[in-house]
């Protein structure tokens, strides 16, 4: 029995010689027997089914990696044998074993026990093994296809004002070239109910795509990539592996999304990331995938794709900031809202709120159990002062909010914290709140390439974009292109961010008297906006950086001393105040910014010259104006702008220029009373390349004016032609093929202007905004406003020889306005011919076939009237027609007064005008109007009685 080999062969020569014998053995015994005498014929059979195993192992995991890249996931049988053949060699016995067989009396004798107990082993292993092969070779079928719902359902909450905005999201979403859709705006203003409706509406939807994601992403201050990996694999139903490294994860969720077509909406983006670095593949329209950001800030949904898609959250309208509010109130607290006591409280509550949903919510729960008035009444109050005293509103409503001013930069927090110096009510000027954070320092500009002084044109660019960076972070909201506002409940974040110690804000409370307070350490005081008559003597403010005492139109004067301790002022603004005379200015000899326009005064002071660092100086509007001291401008050799535009000091001769010094200056606004003095900066003197605003008037002798001839004046945006008595003509050519920078025009009191020709490319007026006729009795029509592409303020009054606004002609017929219906009984007589060919006429054939009486030749300016929201029509009594009717796609009012000849609006209930929102006139002059069927009850909705 010394020989193995032997001793396997001994036991297979008794299972041949002696099978009724083996037979008879029990089948464990036998078993038993045959592991130890064929040890040696098992161990080699085991590696060897061992390799096979190992080789199936390799195919099944191939299989199940593939059907991974598909969005499918292994069946729990393929699962369940990955794991036991992955835990299969912690159990086997090793070549040691084997290999150690132990010998005893000097190794002449094998180890029969030890034999014994490895042989079984060996052969229980070896049968697993065989088994566990054929289970592998046998899993036809390895992948279950997940059971994941298309969208899993977000809460469900009434909704308020949210319609118009849902449908415009599904209108993007549906447009298949639309494959990343940006939602932006106000924190709590309404974007995450705004997904959340959005999701549950696409389960309600023929299911075009395979899975809809919806992930909150920051819930953290940076990036939790890990988090929003384990929301996409739980959604998918892929494995989830902690071991992995979030690079590796990113490429198999890339391979797993590739294949199929998903919607993903990710909610609180406050950071631009890189989709494909979280295993996000970007879509397109080849893939066919969507991605719906929603984020504070527009700046993040442009950096991650949204270019196109952009939609800005606003905050409710009254009627539904009411509605949202009432639905937090108890049933009790809506009872005792309607009674007369109460409703005027609760509905200063919902006004304070600004509309916005979050404060609404949040507040509408804090007085939810309020019965009686007294309590109602002190909410109010609370609410207006101190909001942060109903228990609640402060951790949920402006913690939430301060988020976004806590990511600004000092200088951005800085300008933000400086519009909070504006009353609570009405609209910033974005040049006025840029030219203050000049003046203060708080605006460092760009190095410029070319190594040269930063120009006044620089430094505003930089502050236009600081503005524009906290409109994107929703701390400021834009009301149009020259104005911005701020929330309610932002502007009251603002003033609680401010030191008390060094603000001091009071702008329009309507106070009388300045505050009793000591102005000592204040670093920057508003006041503005009130009804201040006095002032103190002589304030202690030596710290004193800002002084705004604007819009005070009782303010008559200063004490002599006023000005003594203000040492450090950069920026003083005393406009529209009826101020005639300044005080000693000795001691400003720091100000940069002067602001005087609109005030009533005569004379500037002698000793202005001490203003050694002024670099803004507005006179502009001061009707009273009639002494500057000689040589006195031309001292103040760091201005930068100088503004007497339309005031009543005005150059006369050549020489009354003499601001040949001023080397500095970028911008120039003048009144000009002498062709003389025009015709010297027509020609290529330095102040022409200043002139931004020029005001011609009283000019004798000029009977016509070129505008091209103004050619040098290459930043002229606003132009004033007024009380040129003998002016006749004003043209304007293209012979430059460049558009002027004009943006604004005044033509008033031209009591002989019977012309003015426009090019019929209309190029050199292109950028026109404004446009504003006054006092020309001989025009009779503008037919010329339909080459403004750019209008969009247009007001003509007291022109008494004024027929129509606007004439075209149809298959070369003039034609006005048709012939309409009166009243509401359907139409009376027949239609002018000239609205049949109208009617019949594409759009496009309809404006080739317009033709400017005056120029003629084709119109450049293919889509007329395009950007105009405003007309302002008054004492135009011959005025029958404004023109023929046609869509204003932008018009938000039409204002008409003491136009009793003209009947009809060019309105029609086919025409577009969705944003129109006012009609005001006298209700004898709308009961007149003449109408098409069913125009005038699409349109009363919108009149307003004046």
């Amino acid at each position: 029995m010394g020989d193995p080999s032997a001793i396997c062969l001994l036991c297979e020569g008794l299972q041949c010689i002696c099978p009724t014998v083996w037979s008879h053995l029990e089948e464990p015994l036998a078993e038993e027997i045959c592991s130890f005498l064929c040890l040696e014929k098992n161990w080699s059979s085991l590696e060897t089914e061992t390799d096979n195993l190992q080789a199936t192992q390799k195919d099944v995991d191939a299989k199940v990696q593939a059907i991974l890249v598909q969005q499918k996931v292994p069946s729990a049988k393929v699962s369940l044998w990955q794991e036991r053949a992955a835990n299969l060699p912690q159990q086997s016995p090793t070549r040691e074993d084997y290999e150690n067989l132990g010998r005893c009396l000097c190794r002449c004798t094998p180890n029969l026990l030890h034999r014994y107990r490895l042989g079984r082993k060996v052969s229980k292993k070896l049968q697993e093994v065989v088994r566990l092969d054929e289970e592998g070779n046998g899993l036809t079928s390895v992948a279950n296809d997940p059971q994941q719902p298309f969208i899993v359902e977000r809460p469900r909450r009434p909704t308020f004002g949210l319609a118009s905005v849902l449908k415009r999201l599904r209108d993007y979403f549906d447009n298949e070239d639309n494959s990343i859709i940006g939602i932006w705006g106000l924190g709590g203003v309404g974007k995450t109910t705004l997904l959340n409706e959005f999701n549950n509406a696409l389960g309600t939807k023929s299911n075009d795509y395979h899975v809809v994601i919806n992930i909150e992403v920051s819930n953290s201050e940076t990036l939790n990539v890990v988090d929003i990996q384990q929301m996409i694999a739980d959604r998918w139903g892929l494995p989830w592996n902690d071991n992995e490294s979030e690079i590796l994860r990113a490429k198999v969720l890339l391979r797993a999304l590739k294949e199929k077509k998903f919607v993903l909406l990710l909610d609180d983006v406050r950071e631009e990331f890189s989709l494909e670095a979280v295993g996000i593949p970007t879509p397109s329209r080849e893939n066919h995938c969507k991605l719906i950001i929603a984020s504070r800030s527009k700046d993040v949904c442009i950096a991650m794709g949204a270019h196109q898609c952009l939609i800005k959250m606003q905050c409710l309208e009254e009627a539904e900031a009411r509605k949202l509010f009432l639905s937090n109130l108890t049933s009790t607290a809506k009872s005792v809202v309607e009674e007369p006591a109460v409703k005027e409280h609760a509905m200063a509550i919902v006004r304070s709120c600004g509309g916005l949903p979050l404060a609404l919510n949040v507040v509408g729960r804090a007085v939810a159990g309020l019965k009686h008035p007294r309590e109602w009444r002190h909410a109010a109050r609370a609410m207006k002062a101190f909001p942060e005293r109903i228990p609640g509103v402060d951790d949920l409503v402006f913690a939430k909010l301060k988020y976004s001013y806590d990511k600004l930069d000092h200088t951005l927090q800085q300008c933000f914290l400086y519009c909070t110096l504006f009353p609570d009510y009405g609209f910033i000027k974005k040049d006025q709140l840029v030219d203050y954070w000049i003046a203060e320092g708080l605006i460092e500009p760009a190095a410029l390439s070319d190594g040269g002084r930063p120009t006044h044109r620089d430094l505003s660019d930089e502050g236009y974009f600081i503005i524009r960076s906290l409109i994107s972070k929703s701390l400021l909201q834009s009301s149009d292109t020259e104005k911005v506002k701020m929330h309610d409940i932002i502007r009251k974040l603002g003033r609680r961010l401010l030191d008390p110690g060094k603000f001091l804000v009071q702008a329009g409370q309507g106070l009388e008297e300045a505050p009793e307070v000591d102005w000592k350490g204040f670093t920057r005081i508003s006041l503005m906006s009130n009804d201040l008559i006095k002032l103190p003597v002589s304030p202690n403010c030596g710290n004193l950086l800002t002084l705004l005492i604007q819009h005070n139109p009782n303010l008559e004067k200063l004490s002599t001393q006023f000005f003594r301790s203000m040492s450090s002022l950069r920026v003083l603004d005393l406009s529209y105040t009826s101020i005639a005379r300044l005080p000693e200015i000795d001691a400003l000899a720091n100000l940069e910014h002067l602001n005087l326009c609109y005030t009533r005064i005569t004379a500037l002071p002698k000793r202005l010259w001490v203003l050694k660092q002024l670099r803004h100086l507005n006179l502009s509007k001061t009707s009273a104006l009639k002494e500057i001291p000689n040589g006195t401008i031309s001292k103040l050799d760091k201005l930068r702008v100088l503004n007497l535009y339309k005031s009543n000091y005005g150059m006369w001769e050549v020489e009354d220029l003499n601001l040949d010094n001023l080397r500095e200056l970028d911008i120039l606004g003048i009144t000009i009373y002498s062709e003389a003095v025009l015709r010297k900066l027509k020609g290529t003197d330095p102040l022409a390349k200043s002139t931004h605003l020029l005001s011609l008037k009283y000019c004798e002798g000029m009977e016509s004016i070129l505008l091209s001839g103004l050619k040098h004046m290459v930043h002229l945006e606003e132009l004033s032609v007024d009380s040129c008595n003998e002016l006749k003509e004003l043209t304007a050519d293209d012979n430059e093929q460049e558009p002027s920078c004009l943006k604004v025009l005044t033509l008033a009191i031209l009591p002989n202007l019977e012309k003015v020709l426009v090019s019929s490319a209309g190029l050199h007026l292109q950028n026109l905004c404004k446009l504003t006729i006054h006092s020309c009795p001989k025009l009779e029509g503008v037919t010329w406003v339909l080459h403004l592409e750019s209008l969009e303020r247009l007001i003509i009054s007291n022109c008494h020889g004024m027929e129509s606004i606007v004439e075209e002609r149809i298959n070369g017929k003039q034609t006005t306005r048709p012939t309409l219906m009166t009243g509401d009984d359907g139409i009376e007589g027949k239609k002018k011919e000239g609205y049949d060919a109208l009617n019949a006429m594409s759009e496009s054939d309809k404006i080739e076939q317009v033709k400017e009486e005056q120029t003629g030749g084709p119109m450049r300016c293919k889509d007329p009237f395009s950007r105009l929201k405003t007309i302002i029509l008054n004492d135009l009594p011959k005025l029958e027609s404004i023109c023929p009717a046609r869509d204003f796609p932008c018009l938000e009012s039409i204002r008409v007064e003491a136009c009793p000849n003209l009947k009809e609006l060019p309105l029609l209930h086919s025409c577009k005008a969705k944003k129109l929102k006012q009609i005001c006139g006298s209700r004898v002059w709308w009961n007149n109007l003449v109408w098409e069927e069913n125009s005038k009850a699409i349109f009363c909705a919108h009149f307003t009685p004046i």
